[in-house]
């Protein structure tokens, strides 16, 4: 939705966000430690949180970012004072020995 509001003589249009995804399909298929990210569009500016499994991964302005380590379903989330948006997708690991559970153990 877009809107124009006036203030001071000046026109702003605002507009609840909507989530944008690089590759827009509803699977991600990629190698761990693969960086994914979200951005949205709209104004006033919009917070974004990619969650995974009810756990906010991280919180940002602008695009919000992870490096994947985990499979499953995960979810973008842009918000502002005009509206929220979601994108839920889900992340499978290719390749041999795709999967790492936890990968700070392998550390040094």
């Amino acid at each position: 939705m877009t809107k124009k509001i006036k203030i001071n003589e000046l026109f702003l249009s605002v507009a609840s966000p909507k989530v944008i995804l690089l590759d827009p399909a509803p699977i991600v298929r990629a190698l761990p430690g693969f960086i994914f990210s979200c951005s949205a569009t709209g104004f006033p500016p919009i917070d974004l949180t990619l969650i995974w499994k009810s756990i906010v991964l991280v919180r940002s302005r602008g695009t919000a970012s992870i490096r994947l380590y985990q499979e499953g379903n995960y979810s973008c989330v842009a918000t502002n004072s005009f509206g929220t948006d979601i994108k839920e997708f889900s992340v499978i690991f290719t390749g041999k020995n795709s999967f790492i559970k936890f990968p700070w153990k392998n550390c040094p």
